[in-house]
């Protein structure tokens, strides 16, 4: 099995050798890695949001569904629940 390569020792190890300070580079590394990481948790942050609004929308619309296909007496009553469901997929779609 591979071993991982430790890069930050690589790096320490190639700015070792030259004669100049290598403090600013692990500034830089620090800073790229918190940016990274903050931006990785917007991005599930932002994932998890998603997954709910899409989560609700299909539970309303199959609330809707079993609406319209309940069996009724009155005509009226169809388009009633035909005309509910296609409010509640504007107001979605907006």
């Amino acid at each position: 099995m591979a071993s991982t390569i430790d890069m930050m020792a690589m790096f320490k190890n190639f700015t070792g050798a030259m004669p100049f300070d290598t403090k600013a580079f692990e500034i830089v590394f620090r800073c790229r890695n918190r940016t990274s990481k903050s931006l990785a948790e917007m991005a599930v942050l932002v994932a998890r949001m998603n997954a709910d609004m899409s989560t609700k929308c299909t539970n309303d619309t199959l609330i809707k569904i079993t609406e319209i296909a309940q069996v009724k007496t009155d005509p009226a009553d169809y388009v009633k629940s035909i005309s509910n469901f296609a409010s509640l997929q504007a107001v979605v779609g907006a």
